[in-house]
């Protein structure tokens, strides 16, 4: 993808990998991605992150799971600078 900036900073390239597999009642989502800043007072460095969900039915439309997301940043970051968060989640 591609984001435009629109108040004069750095624009964004990315990309992103998306997997799906269902393992008996269970449904698994992950999503990889990778971006960087280009353009006039661009960084150099990527960011890089991932998604992970897990599901399973309670009913026929109701299912009860968790999510997974992280923010890595650049590879040089420390752990306390990512960002990352884990809950429970209704579909």
């Amino acid at each position: 993808d591609y984001a435009r900036s629109l108040d004069g900073g750095a624009d964004e390239v990315g990309g992103k990998l998306l997997f799906g597999k269902k393992t008996g009642e269970f449904s698994h989502l992950l999503n990889l991605e990778a971006g960087r800043e280009i353009g006039e007072d661009s960084s150099d460095d990527w960011g890089y992150g991932l998604s992970y969900g897990l599901s399973h039915p309670l009913t026929e439309s109701l299912s009860l799971g968790g999510e997974w997301y992280s923010d890595f940043g650049d590879f040089d970051e420390n752990f306390s600078d990512q960002d990352h968060r884990v809950g429970p989640v209704l579909y």
